[in-house]
């Protein structure tokens, strides 16, 4: 009876902690999709609804990545690097809602300081109606799945007349605080691409970096008390 009830103790614990350990490592979840931890990716739901995920992999440094990829009327780059930088790019063709996640695991620490900034661009080749991008939001999180405040960059709509074009820039939104040794980081791009005569397109291209904010180096900071030392004596004197 007791080799029994120890038996059922040891399945019990290897079950809950297979599951816990599928749920927690295995898979990191944003939004409908759900990455690797350890490996690149990229997410997109399209305006039909559809949702998308490619998983990367490294180059052989183990650390650097770069890809690409198209589906009906998208296509998409990705290439960064795990000490952690993210360069992305997406465009659009197919008018409506986009949401785009590129998701990426860090390595090293701790890091204080964030860095988020992106550009677009809207294309309209006839007439007579404007192609328009609005909606846009482009949101740096560190890690994965937690928006940080101030790296959210936000634009009003863009627009490009008929046989004409429309940019815009947004940051670098910076902001500094403790983020330890994280275990990912991602960019979440989201957006509604407007082309009622369907002949519009637009085309996103950003960047995420997180690093460490350089501090005064002590050689700099003592000539800077000296100098204010200097400056206290020439004021002596000169009273």
């Amino acid at each position: 009876m007791k080799f029994r009830l120890v038996m059922l103790a040891v399945l019990f614990a290897l079950v809950t902690s297979s599951s816990s350990f599928a749920a927690g490592i295995f898979c990191v979840e944003l939004g409908p999709f759900c990455f690797d931890p350890k490996t690149p990716g990229v997410g997109i739901v399209t305006p039909t609804g559809a949702g998308l995920q490619f998983d990367l992999g490294f180059n052989e440094d183990g650390k650097t990545f770069r890809a690409s990829g198209e589906s009906t009327g998208l296509n998409w780059q990705f290439s960064g690097n795990t000490d952690p930088l993210i360069n992305w790019g997406f465009a659009a063709s197919a008018p409506g809602a986009y949401v785009v996640t590129y998701f990426m695991p860090v390595v090293g620490g701790p890091y204080n300081r964030l860095t988020n900034i992106a550009s677009l661009s809207v294309s309209d080749v006839g007439a007579p109606n404007p192609t328009t991008v609005s909606g846009i939001s482009v949101l740096g999180q560190v890690p994965a799945g937690n928006t940080i405040v101030g790296v959210t960059l936000l634009t009003p709509a863009v627009v490009a007349p008929p046989l004409g074009f429309g940019n815009a820039n947004m940051g670098p939104a910076v902001v500094n605080q403790a983020f330890g040794n994280p275990a990912s980081m991602a960019v979440r791009l989201g957006f509604t691409l407007g082309s009622p005569d369907n002949d519009g397109s637009t085309s996103f291209n950003g960047q995420l970096k997180l690093d460490q904010a350089p501090i005064p180096e002590p050689a700099s900071l003592l000539l800077f008390g000296t100098g204010l030392v200097g400056l206290s004596v020439w004021r002596k004197r000169r009273g």
